[in-house]
Formats: structure tokens, C-alpha cells, sequence
């Protein structure tokens, strides 16, 4: 049998679908399923739940909440890498982006939720249902949606007040900090007068020692007038 026979021969047997000797087709990772264990398929709403996952592979997992529509309800933190993990939901949206300590978000709906956990290209799945919690007044589906409507308009302006004034807070700094320079300018400017006044007034550069008396009381502003007033009475 001829090579070139061969050749064609591997060829078509790839196209085909045959199982192909050839190197591309065995060099293909194959895919790495994500397993996703829920400690209860079903929370009540305001309850915790707790969502495990494994990877085939160490690798740090993106963990979701999603609505039934689709839409990113809350993202937990998958933590380092690892090929098992951990993560615990409050049934609560993401909460407003906060100054300091971090407030939680509005409670979400009872529903149906899909848990998506993903590494690059590979996502796994799993339903999660929030019912009722014990003992709430009853409350229709639209009930609970304009509830919910209410709250994320509330987070929502929250987090544009927290921006507000995180960006004044850092423009009041960079003002502190122009101020400043334009201080260290304006001292700089006095030194340079002394250093002036000295030299004509004796009629020669400052040597070493004076000019590093006079550095060093650059760093204490308070002291230049009465240096002026030494440097005068010379």
C-alpha cells in the first residue's frame, strides 16, 4: 500500500467521523464537566443557601444567581483555586456599592433561580426555588415585583449617592494636595528670597553649613520669618 494511499486514507476517515489516528484530532482536551450539589433544592425566602461545586480541575469559579429571565441576580466570590468550593446565598440581590461597610441587597422573590457556576468556556447549572417564608402576610406575584421594584430603585440611588460623594471625597484630596504644592512653592519661593538676601548682603554664595540651615527650616514654615528677620539684623 502506497503512502499516498495511506494519507488519503486517514483523511477520510476523519471526515467521516472514524476514530483518527491523526495528532490535531487527538491533541483535543476534552471537556471538563462542572458538578453543582445544592443542600436544598428549595429556601425560604430570607433563608441561606448553600451551594457546593466540583471541578475536574484547580481552577477559581465564577458562582451566579440568576432569575428566570435571565437577568445576573447576585455574584458570589468562588474563592482560590481549588476543585471543590463552597458558597453560601442570603436569597438577596447585590446590595449598593457602599463607602465603608457593605449593606445587603433587597430580598429576592419567591421563584424559580438557576445557580450558574463557570470556569472560562465551561458552565454548569442547577434550579434553585425560593418559597415563602414562614409566617409572611400573604402576597400575590405583583406584590412581591413591586416590592422588588421599589427596593432596586432605592439600592440603585444609593449607589449613585455613594459615587457622588466617593468622587468629591477624591476631589477634595487632590485639592489638599494642590494646596499643598502651591504651599511648598510659595515657601520655596521665600527661601530662595533668603538664600538672595544673604548672598547680596555678604556679598557671596551661602556656604554649605547655611545652605543646609536653611533646607531644614524650609520643613518648618513657621520658622522662615524669624530666619528673615535674623538674616536682617546681620
Amino acid at each position: 500500500m502506497s503512502r499516498r494511499f495511506v494519507s488519503h486514507l486517514l483523511v477520510a476517515s476523519c471526515v467521516a467521523g472514524v476514530a483518527c489516528p491523526c495528532p490535531a484530532a487527538s491533541q483535543t482536551p476534552a471537556r471538563q464537566p462542572i458538578t453543582i450539589t445544592l443542600a436544598s433544592g428549595t429556601v425560604p425566602r430570607g433563608g441561606l443557601a448553600t451551594i457546593s461545586y466540583d471541578l475536574a480541575v484547580p481552577a477559581t469559579a465564577k458562582v451566579e444567581v440568576l432569575s428566570e429571565r435571565g437577568d445576573v441576580v447576585r455574584t458570589l466570590l468562588g474563592g482560590s483555586k481549588t476543585t471543590h468550593g463552597v458558597v453560601v446565598w442570603d436569597t438577596r440581590f447585590d446590595g449598593p456599592e457602599m463607602l465603608d461597610e457593605p449593606e445587603p441587597g433587597p430580598l429576592a422573590p419567591p421563584g424559580s433561580y438557576r445557580v450558574r457556576v463557570s470556569v472560562g468556556a465551561e458552565v454548569g447549572d442547577q434550579v434553585l426555588l425560593i418559597r415563602p417564608a414562614g409566617g409572611a402576610a400573604p402576597a400575590t406575584a405583583e406584590d412581591y415585583a413591586a416590592q422588588l421594584d421599589l427596593a432596586l430603585k432605592i439600592r440603585d440611588l444609593q449607589t449613585r449617592a455613594n459615587k457622588g460623594l466617593r468622587d468629591a471625597r477624591r476631589q477634595q484630596q487632590r485639592l489638599r494636595e494642590d494646596k499643598a504644592s502651591a504651599t511648598n512653592l510659595e515657601e520655596a519661593g521665600r527661601l530662595e528670597d533668603l538664600l538672595m538676601g544673604t548672598s547680596q548682603h555678604r556679598g557671596q554664595p551661602p556656604d554649605e553649613p547655611q545652605l543646609l540651615q536653611f533646607l531644614v527650616r524650609l520643613r518648618h514654615p513657621e520658622s522662615l520669618d524669624e530666619q528673615r528677620h535674623h538674616v536682617a539684623g546681620d
